[in-house]
């Protein structure tokens, strides 16, 4: 009688092994894009993977109850519930993804409700999975800035820079600068925490090498903070930069040809500039005065002239043959 109780206990033990590993297998999980999602639209997919036999008709209903949150059906209408069929999944994984509304930052929960088919033996059952997801959204910091920044090559100066936290709260903040060739930043600061509608006033230090070449530039400052949900994010703001300078022409030297002038003769006088400035010098024209006596070019249209450049002026001028004999000076 014992043994005979054993084997139909064995023998039940079998069957409920064989039904249980003929039941579908259905575990539910969530992501959303972006993995961290901030305040406004954003994709929920419900992720379905079946380890067992065939689910037949699945079933899905999505809802939630929660205030400054909504899902957003096939019409782009915000609603609170959403169906979906997600027909027939054997073995693997299927998913549903469509997009919610996050008014503000939070932590809301969404109910999601799975009904499928299986069969075994021909004989149809009913299976279900309910499970709340938690949804994380985070109002994400964001950061304007209001600066002037203009610098000359060789020189050393400081600045000024406004920047406003315009949105979320941020924590551990860090602020760095990435600048242009030849000009030097190496201001670092950091701030345990900046509030929202916050403006704080920070000063810079730049230094132009000799070499900056004048122009518009770029200067990059980065702020790393982590957001009140903690996750870490960096935001890159580009600040206008400009390298001036000025141009500053000098008389390099001169000489003429021939190098002995006589009266009543031609000869020519080369001029040489040089622009010893840190800026381009353009439509330069090089205007000659000359003294009593002689006669000829007296204008030359030079163009540009670079920095650490030449130029080379000649006129031809005539000597008068009255023109007594001495040293004349020109301007």
């Amino acid at each position: 009688m014992r043994i005979m109780k054993i084997g139909i206990l064995f023998l039940f033990l079998a069957m409920l092994v064989a039904i249980s590993s003929a039941q579908p297998v259905i575990t539910l999980n969530h992501h959303t894009i972006p993995e961290n999602p901030s305040t406004g639209y954003f994709i929920l997919s419900i992720d379905l993977s079946n380890a067992g036999d065939n689910a037949k008709n699945i079933e899905m209903q999505i809802y939630e109850n929660e205030k400054d949150f909504a899902l957003v059906d096939k019409y782009n209408r915000k609603v609170s519930s959403l169906y979906m069929d997600l027909g027939d999944l054997s073995a693997g994984t299927t998913s549903a993804a469509f997009k919610v509304f996050a008014e503000k930052s939070g932590i809301y929960q969404v109910n999601v409700k799975i009904k499928y088919t299986y069969f075994i033996n021909n004989t149809g059952y009913q299976g279900s999975i309910d499970k709340i997801i938690a949804i994380v959204v985070s109002k994400k910091p964001s950061f304007v800035v209001d600066a002037n920044i203009s610098i000359a090559p060789s020189e050393n100066k400081q600045f000024p820079i406004k920047i406003k936290n315009v949105s979320g709260k941020a924590k551990e903040v860090r602020i760095s600068f990435v600048s242009p060739k030849n000009i030097v930043c190496d201001t670092n600061l950091a701030f345990d925490v900046w509030d929202v509608n916050v403006e704080k006033e920070i000063w810079i230090e730049l230094l132009a090498d000799k070499n900056a070449e004048v122009g518009a530039y770029t200067l990059s400052m980065k702020i790393s903070y982590i957001d009140e949900f903690g996750n870490k994010n960096i935001e890159t703001i580009p600040i206008a930069l400009k390298v001036y300078g000025i141009p500053k022409l000098v008389l390099a030297g001169f000489s003429t040809n021939p190098e002995r002038i006589y009266p009543d003769s031609e000869f020519s006088l080369s001029i040489n500039i040089e622009n010893i400035g840190n800026a381009e010098a353009k439509n330069v024209v090089c205007n000659l005065k000359i003294p009593e006596g002689f006669s000829g070019e007296n204008e030359k249209f030079l163009g540009s002239i670079d920095r650490d450049s030449y130029a080379n002026a000649e006129f031809t001028l005539n000597v008068d043959n009255k023109t007594e004999s001495k040293s004349y000076p020109s301007q």
